[in-house]
């Protein structure tokens, strides 16, 4: 069953191929340790488009207090999961998982 470590392991996943490809190079040479302007090469217009394209594609906020933390692509995981975790959409979702994984129980049980 999909759980929380899953929903973050997706979260990870999909931050590393958009940093990817923002930054030109393939995600399997990533790591969430990865410093953006170090050792990635960002400058400061790049970490702004990425957080953008991150908190469109989410559909999330991320605090400007936040933004100002961001150093390693692990923070930007963090980040976004911080504000998916707060808003009512997600929680909302979250209660709507747990109803299907108790009817699934329910109905198929192992």
């Amino acid at each position: 069953m999909l759980g929380i470590t899953d929903i973050s392991e997706g979260i990870k996943e999909m931050v590393l191929e958009i940093v990817g490809d923002h930054m030109g190079m393939p995600a399997p040479t990533l790591s969430i340790d990865n410093s953006i302007v170090e050792e990635l090469g960002a400058d400061s217009l790049d970490k702004m488009e990425l957080i953008m394209t991150m908190e469109e594609l989410f559909g999330i906020k991320i605090p400007d207090n936040q933004v100002a933390g961001i150093v390693y692509v692990k923070d930007i995981v963090s980040a976004i999961e911080k504000s998916a975790m707060s808003s009512t959409q997600f929680k909302r979702a979250r209660e709507s998982w747990k109803m299907v994984q108790s009817t699934v129980s329910q109905n198929y049980p192992t």
